[in-house]
């Protein structure tokens, strides 16, 4: 949660979920390890459970950004959730006593602005098609987070395939990790593999 910085597990599914195991990652914004826990729960059907409470001496110092990753894995050990955070040190501060309808407006903003100074990487790609699905292998094999990485598909032409709706997408590889994301093909698109 954004403003007390826990950790919880959410179910929508219509039957329990028993051993989860929960892992918490929290890096500095130089992809130092600065926390790491990992939890089993049993999640009861569309339930959620408070799983931890990361600390508020680990967002230090007060002006920096740090990345927070999540993992779920079912009692298989499938990963059934994976997500990624940024968090700024400073939270920002809502006035909620103007609070109405449509918002709440700042009092103060979190500072995002030490995002714009990560260092590049390089993502590496493979892509196959299968029956009109795209299925895409990212990789970073550079040593700096590859941040909001986004895949988009385009026609032989050089135009952009719309709708294309991946299984995930702005993904975060840390250094050396890999991920695998899909899409279907709109059916007025010819595929063709280059």
């Amino acid at each position: 949660s954004y403003d007390d910085r826990s950790v919880y597990a959410v179910s929508s599914l219509p039957v329990a979920t028993p051993s989860l195991t929960i892992q918490t990652d929290v890096y500095d914004f130089h992809l130092e390890p600065v926390f790491h826990q990992i939890k089993t729960i049993d999640l009861a059907a569309d339930g959620s459970l408070r799983v931890l409470d990361i600390p508020d001496s680990i967002f230090q110092p007060e002006e920096s950004i740090h990345f927070v990753r999540l993992e779920m894995k079912n009692s298989s050990g499938e990963i059934v959730s994976r997500t990624f955070y940024w968090i700024p040190s400073k939270l920002t501060q809502f006035y909620w006593a103007k609070t109405n309808h449509t918002h709440t407006p700042n009092e103060t903003y979190a500072n995002m602005q030490e995002l714009q100074t990560l260092p590049k990487s390089q993502i590496r790609g493979t892509l196959m098609i299968v029956n009109r699905v795209l299925h895409i292998h990212l990789e970073n094999p550079s040593h700096a987070l590859a941040f909001q990485v986004q895949v988009r598909g385009f026609t032989t032409d050089g135009k952009p395939i719309i709708p294309l709706l991946w299984s995930d997408d702005f993904v975060e590889l840390m250094p050396g990790e890999h991920s695998d994301i899909t899409a279907a093909l709109p059916e007025h698109t010819v595929p063709k593999q280059t």
